[in-house]
């Protein structure tokens, strides 16, 4: 990422009213070396269910002081699963705006290819950091994501309304949230994959902000069937002939600029080759099915680490019914029903629970400050100092 790349990307921030947020103290933090192999890393084999049930909370002792006011809602889940839509009924019902953390969407362009929700689906919610990242900006590490997210959350905070951060970019969900060293040593303090971290070396860190982490979760298998027939439908709408023209309009080098980043995007190396004659169309199509199943399997490991590894206050919300009802053709009403049943109400009741709970701790808070006697002047806190036998 050039300076010159995160210079353009601040001051967009900047112009939609969002400021660096600041913070006060962060904990030193402890990198281990990844493993000395190349197998991924394996996630827990304990269920989620269990260690991810106790809802939303704060999850960390590391906060600053403006940290600790910014209450922060969290949407993950792998792809295809419905987090996004969550996210827009979160910030509907609760007053709040959304804050992209999928990586391929913080990219401008390839909107069908990179599953950016559609202006009429947002159905009236701001949204940040969709499409904020011209593509030749090359890749955006997690910790230039960092500032960019903190801003956004820190204008929408400042507006009173509520952050709602979205994503199936595991690397930067942590990014954003996990309690790190001093902004000015981002780049050394935010591994790139905190996933890849040797488990043994007890990496477990806690969470910068108070925040409701909420998981939406499909069943693998339904899941699977579902993920290949959606990309059948991005097919359907248009995703060949968008990047027909993407490779028509850009040059060679232009691409291999946006190889780090956009050029990354399930279905640009696999149309890419279709389109230059190199493979045929049904293969291109069977390995983005494959390649979308794989990283659905890798972003719910991701997401078992947070909670069973690291120890966030993670709830899962199980959005199988609505996948089923959907891949059986049930209709909308029996789509929606399932829904409101197992995912959206249980989530908002979760997120106001958090918020509820977040309200009586800064009351509390407020009231013991309240009845704290005066800070006693300067002078009378100096420490008392030894002096040829005298106290002075």
């Amino acid at each position: 990422m050039t300076t010159l790349a995160n210079r353009i990307i601040t001051a967009t921030i900047l112009r939609r009213g969002g400021a660096p947020a600041t913070s006060s103290r962060r904990r030193p933090l402890r990198i281990c070396r990844p493993p000395m192999t190349s197998s991924p890393t394996s996630s827990s084999s304990s269920s989620c269910s269990s260690s991810s049930s106790s809802g939303c909370g704060g999850g960390g002792s590391g906060w600053g002081e403006e940290d600790a006011r910014t209450r922060l809602v969290v949407i993950v889940g792998a792809t295809g699963t419905g987090k996004t839509k969550l996210s827009i009924d979160a910030a509907r019902a609760l007053g709040g705006e959304v804050v992209n953390a999928d990586k391929m969407q913080l990219y401008q362009g390839l909107d069908v290819t990179t599953n950016k929700v559609p202006i009429a689906d947002r159905r009236g919610v701001a949204h940040h950091l969709l499409g904020a990242v011209p593509p030749e900006a090359g890749a955006l590490p997690p910790s230039s994501f960092r500032p960019l997210a903190a801003a956004a959350v820190a204008s929408i905070a400042a507006r009173g309304l509520l952050p709602v951060v979205a994503g199936g970019s595991n690397s930067l969900i942590h990014a954003l949230l996990a309690d790190l060293p001093d902004e000015d040593d981002a780049a050394a303090a935010v591994p790139d994959d905190p996933f890849s971290l040797d488990a043994d070396c007890g990496y477990r860190p806690a969470l910068r902000f108070p925040c409701c982490l909420l998981w939406v979760d499909v069943e693998e298998a339904l899941l699977a069937e579902y993920l290949d027939r959606r990309v059948d439908d991005m097919v359907g709408a248009g995703m060949v002939e968008e990047l027909r023209e993407y490779f028509a309009a850009t040059t060679a080098a232009e691409r291999a600029a946006h190889a780090a980043g956009l050029g990354k995007a399930i279905g640009v190396p696999e149309l890419g080759e279709y389109l230059a004659g190199r493979r045929s169309f049904r293969s291109a199509v069977d390995d983005i099915k494959a390649n979308t199943r794989r990283l659905a399997i890798a972003q719910v490991s991701k997401i078992r680490r947070m909670a069973d590894g690291w120890g966030w206050p993670v709830r899962r919300l199980d959005a199988s019914a609505t996948i089923r009802a959907r891949l059986a053709g049930a209709g909308p009403a029996a789509e929606s029903a399932s829904w409101e049943r197992d995912v959206r109400g249980p989530g908002l009741a979760a997120i106001r629970a958090f918020l509820a709970d977040q309200a009586s701790r800064r009351h509390g808070d407020d009231a013991t400050a309240a009845t704290k006697p005066p800070t006693p002047p300067l002078l009378m806190r100096l420490p008392r100092m030894q002096c040829c036998d005298m106290m002075v």
